[in-house]
């Protein structure tokens, strides 16, 4: 395997240029699996060396992590399916950057966009009422949270949204 454009060559030699620069060996041991795999689906396609791998290739994969099923059935979420395409482009950014590539087949490959779902649970309107009668009204700072409280219950703002809110704001 000392050929310098062979795969398994290439990947070895990102993996220790990870540890040269001090990423954590549970990272370096990720990237090892995730690259692994994506080795075993060229070699499928009897992609062996780094100039075989196109841009069709790196897509192929990508449709193949969507298809794929875990050992109970289940599909792989769409951060896992992040996570290892991500490792993918970190290794041909790499092997653009030292020369071993002409091009980056990764370099504009569109990640899986974030899943957002609703929440599974829903506060009963007893169980809101519980929550928002728990800042003591004595205290400036109990109005100030129940304030808060009232704001993010009635709006559905982000905290952020919260934070930077000026007296401007509210009409």
């Amino acid at each position: 395997m000392n050929d310098p454009q062979n795969l398994i060559y290439l990947m070895e030699r990102y993996l220790a240029f990870m540890r040269v620069r001090n990423y954590s060996e549970r990272t370096v041991e990720a990237h090892t699996k995730m690259l692994r795999r994506f080795r075993l689906f060229c070699e499928e396609l009897g992609v062996t060396h780094a100039r075989q791998v196109t841009r069709a290739v790196v897509l192929n994969y990508q449709t193949f992590l969507y298809h794929h099923r875990k050992k109970d059935g289940h599909a792989m979420t769409v951060a896992t399916q992040k996570h290892w395409l991500g490792a993918v482009k970190s290794l041909f950014s790499y092997l653009t950057k030292e020369g071993q590539i002409l091009y980056n087949p990764a370099s504009d490959l569109e990640l899986p966009r974030n899943e957002y779902r609703l929440p599974k649970t829903v506060l009963s309107h007893s169980e809101v009422e519980a929550v928002l009668n728990v800042p003591d009204l004595s205290t400036p700072l109990g109005i100030k949270d129940r304030a808060m409280m009232e704001v993010f219950y009635s709006t559905g703002m982000r905290r952020e949204e919260l934070c930077n809110l000026d007296k401007g704001d509210v009409d």
